[in-house]
């Protein structure tokens, strides 16, 4: 169907806004305006995962620790994911250790 991908993220002291895939809307605290950059078109193992996959798999490509897609970076996500359910269900801020 239609691929969304788009995110708002707020803060303490500014937030981002990705529209879409190339587009970042920022403003962080004290700046006098919202910033608007065009991003370059993402590699193409983030645009086709499945590809991504299937070259790691067959020895062709290596996930490096720290790659969008590595074992690393899935319990990051993880621990976040946790921790944010957590927070809905307790109604209060959980705060994720191990994060750097």
């Amino acid at each position: 169907p239609v691929g969304r991908k788009d995110m708002e993220i707020y803060g303490a002291d500014g937030y981002l806004v990705a529209a879409d895939a190339l587009t970042l809307r920022t403003r962080m605290r004290g700046e006098p305006a919202e910033q608007t950059k065009t991003l370059p078109p993402a590699p193409e193992q983030i645009r086709d995962p499945f590809s991504y996959l299937a070259a790691v798999v067959r020895g062709v490509e290596e996930v490096a620790p720290g790659n969008l897609w590595s074992l690393e970076n899935a319990l990051t996500v993880m621990k976040i994911l946790d921790a944010a359910r957590q927070s809905a269900r307790e109604g209060k801020t959980v705060q994720v250790a191990g994060i750097e």
